[in-house]
């Protein structure tokens, strides 16, 4: 004698394949889910690398556009073969133009620490701003005060990163604007 009833029985069979066909869509599901979760991350990791891509691009255009402005920029530096010339032109050209004497009494060349910029890797060397050179200029300048005067907005219209840190004038003896005036300047050029 059979325990189940023949309907009992396809009851029975019905109810695992049930719970197998739920097993099995658990599975799938799950295997699903994993599917989605590991999409998402090569999505989210192709993303990233795009971005990375764009802004690597982005640079690389830009350091091309901008190259003839940064190569006119290196003009406003002075050069080491150009260095004779421009005292040539502190000492002699600019000081007969405006009237006045010119001695230059010290030149030193130095550097200034820019650490912590941002270095970019393959870049011209314009960008590789590890540090500032410039050379630091005293010159010891006699003549009349309108030659003073003119002598230093010359040497600020020079056509380089020039500035002039600081310039003390004193009066001669009879003390007057057409007399004779004395005067220290100490300024500072970008060098390459």
């Amino acid at each position: 004698m059979s325990i189940l009833t023949r309907s009992q029985s396809v009851g029975v069979f019905a109810l695992l394949c049930a719970v197998a066909a739920i097993g099995l869509y658990g599975f799938v599901l799950r295997y699903i889910r994993g599917s989605m979760e590991e999409l998402e991350r090569v999505r989210t990791e192709t993303a990233a690398l795009e971005r990375r891509t764009d802004t690597r691009d982005a640079i690389r255009a830009a350091v091309r556009k901008t190259e003839r402005a940064r190569t006119e920029l290196t003009g406003y530096l002075l050069a080491t073969k150009d260095r004779t010339r421009f005292l040539d032109l502190v000492e002699q050209e600019l000081s007969a133009e405006a009237g006045v004497s010119v001695e230059v009494e010290k030149l030193t060349e130095r550097e200034t620490s820019v650490a912590g910029l941002p270095q970019v890797k393959d870049a011209p060397t314009v960008l590789h701003l590890s540090a500032q050179r410039y050379v630091e200029i005293v010159l010891q300048v006699a003549g009349s005060w309108e030659g003073m005067c003119t002598y230093l907005a010359y040497l600020e219209a020079l056509p380089y990163v020039f500035s002039i840190e600081s310039a003390s004038l004193e009066a001669q003896a009879d003390g007057t604007e057409s007399g004779g005036w004395t005067g220290s300047v100490r300024a500072r050029i970008a060098v390459q």
